[in-house]
């Protein structure tokens, strides 16, 4: 062979080569890219609490939510009491979720915000329209309904662990309701949202009853809590706060939740007696 034909046949090996570098390189990128996106729908799948915001969009909200379910119950915001009614129930989950009143099923805007955030429920307002989640979450955030940011950022963290989180001091049902089934008067209205009025969110307020995961548990007989959910701000009880809310109790163990930037941390006080010196 001359050195022409030397020179084409190794011209010809340099692009060979490169385009076999060129494919494995292209491949390796595929499948890096596809783990990248099974790994974030598993994030996603695992944990559907990411981190949202009362101000964040409705495209950013999207992604904290878990796959679609196929047992969705409905509710319609009733402005006059801050609660839902449950129009259509689907799922277990309301074996421990909501209250009843005169036999229909209210639930509160963290159950509700918590439902819509995992998929479990559809909220309309008083003119059936879907209500979206952003404007869900800003229920929970305006403290008007009983709740706050922090109380709800509380309950659904509790919620997601399994346990049982009702409103502190509210019954899960009342046997004995005096609530007209076929009248909307503004007095019927006042015996249900008369059971939240107490509940508004404040320092060092009590806020959540909750029981440990218990398949067998009865609104009708929910049983003595596991223990009690005081939610406090960045100054930490006082000696006498802790006192007084755990006379409250009684012997229920008190348990206190700061919430800070989306990172739910639970505490309890012990007391202890140190030894006089001489």
């Amino acid at each position: 062979m001359d050195g022409e034909e030397v020179s084409k046949v190794e011209g010809e090996t340099r692009r060979r080569r490169k385009g076999k570098e060129r494919g494995e390189n292209q491949e390796r990128n595929r499948q890096q890219n596809s783990y990248l996106l099974e790994d974030d729908s598993e994030e996603n799948h695992v944990n559907p609490f990411l981190p949202p915001s009362p101000s964040s969009s409705n495209s950013s909200l999207s992604g904290s939510q878990v796959r679609k379910r196929t047992e969705v119950s409905k509710a319609r915001w009733i402005e006059e009491i801050g609660m839902a009614e449950v129009i259509e129930k689907k799922g277990s989950m309301w074996v421990n979720t909501g209250v009843i009143r005169n036999s229909k099923l209210y639930c509160h805007v963290e159950e509700i915000g918590y439902l819509a955030q995992i998929g479990a429920l559809v909220l309309f307002d008083e003119g059936d329209n879907v209500v979206g989640l952003k404007d869900i979450f800003t229920k929970c955030a305006n403290r008007q309904y009983g709740c706050s940011w922090e109380s709800f950022e509380a309950y659904r963290h509790l919620k997601s662990l399994g346990y049982v989180v009702g409103r502190h001091g509210q019954p899960w049902s009342l046997k004995h309701d005096n609530i007209n089934p076929n009248s909307d008067s503004t007095a019927d209205m006042d015996l249900i949202a008369g059971r939240i009025e107490e509940l508004q969110i404040g320092a060092a307020n009590l806020i959540f009853d909750i029981h440990r995961p218990n398949s067998k548990f009865k609104k009708t007989e929910p049983g003595v809590p596991s223990f009690i959910i005081c939610l406090v701000g960045d100054r930490p009880p006082s000696s006498k706060e802790v006192e007084d809310l755990e006379k409250k109790c009684k012997s229920v163990p008190l348990k206190f939740c700061h919430v800070s930037h989306d990172n739910v941390s639970f505490f309890s006080f012990t007391e202890v007696s140190l030894p006089v010196l001489p």
